[in-house]
């Protein structure tokens, strides 16, 4: 009868050894993807920091004009296009706030009535014109950075079959 005990305890002990043992080599392994996905995530990713002066734009720790990371959404079509489409906002935005209290002021020397309605439109679509450029940016940015981790960290077809 001791002796069946003894080989019960003993298989038992054998039983929690190993499974111990495969516990902490899992935990490892799942703390290594950890780090590895944080490290891809650091230097892979741009994100945006407001600053005194204005936005700053930051990847890998490092601080980047909006022309550099002009060039790194270059990297991928959608945010290629998302860019582009965000320099066209922008400079609409800009041409519109200008030129159009400008336009104003001549007319109102010609026809008085029209001024306002022109001054006012210059106003709300330039405004508008530069919300959704900073819009497009934004959401190009988001596209980068989604794109870069899936090919840095080489995602399963899960994640790149979600696209939209």
């Amino acid at each position: 009868m001791e002796l069946i005990l003894f080989k019960k305890r003993s298989l038992i002990m054998k039983n929690n050894i190993f499974t111990s043992i495969l516990i902490i080599t899992n935990l490892n392994f799942l703390s290594a993807q950890d780090k590895d996905f944080d490290t891809h995530y650091y230097n892979g990713t741009i994100y945006i920091q407001q600053g005194v002066f204005g936005q700053k734009y930051i990847k890998g720790g490092e601080s980047s004009p909006l022309i550099s990371i002009g060039r790194e959404l270059n990297r991928y079509p959608e945010t290629e296009e998302l860019y582009s489409k965000y320099l066209f906002m922008r400079i609409l935005g800009m041409g519109i706030l200008i030129t159009g209290p400008l336009l104003s002021s001549v007319l109102l020397e010609n026809d008085p009535g029209s001024f306002m309605t022109v001054y006012l439109g210059s106003l709300f679509l330039g405004v508008f014109a530069s919300v959704e450029s900073v819009n497009k940016l934004n959401e190009a940015i988001w596209v980068y950075n989604r794109k870069s981790l899936i090919e840095r960290v080489g995602g399963n077809a899960s994640t790149q079959n979600s696209d939209h």
